[in-house]
């Protein structure tokens, strides 16, 4: 009886031990700021058909502009396959200010099957749509993804 006793009060002991590491762990974890930016962008790509770029699920955590680049954080579930992410700009409607620039993100999962939850840092230039209007200070810039838009300034 006094061995289980002690065995009983060793394993709750253990058990503390690892709530304590783990709660230690997640208190210590890097800050989502402190992650430097990815050190390659891609181009963003002027399209007129949008249609012709999937739109697999993802999420958007988080996104903002930095010296002419879109910096992006997104989730998404996959792990088997390459996943290509596109930076589309649809064409100005008019060229008068104020000038609205949208940019559209499409995600091409490549039919990954896989359930894994990744996290990835993405990089898009897009200087030269912004070198176009520099003259003028009325430019917004747009991200959409179905059913979200992120007014970036």
């Amino acid at each position: 009886m006094a061995y289980r006793v002690i065995k009983c009060f060793y394993l709750k002991f253990e058990m503390k031990k690892l709530i304590y590491i783990f709660f230690f762990l997640c208190f210590i974890s890097c800050d989502k700021n402190s992650i430097p930016p990815p050190t390659t962008c891609f181009s963003s790509v002027q399209m007129e058909n949008i249609a012709e770029y999937p739109t697999d699920p993802l999420e958007i955590n988080t996104v903002y502009l930095e010296d002419g680049k879109m910096f992006l954080n997104i989730t998404y579930s996959g792990g088997c396959e390459e996943h290509v992410f596109t930076l589309i700009q649809t064409p100005l409607f008019c060229g008068t200010p104020p000038i609205v620039l949208i940019f559209n993100l499409s995600h091409n999962n490549g039919q990954d099957g896989c359930e894994v939850l990744i996290t990835q840092d993405l990089c898009f230039d897009i200087t030269n749509a912004l070198l176009n209007w520099s003259y003028t200070d009325d430019v917004s810039v747009m991200l959409y993804y179905p059913d979200l838009w992120w007014s970036l300034n």
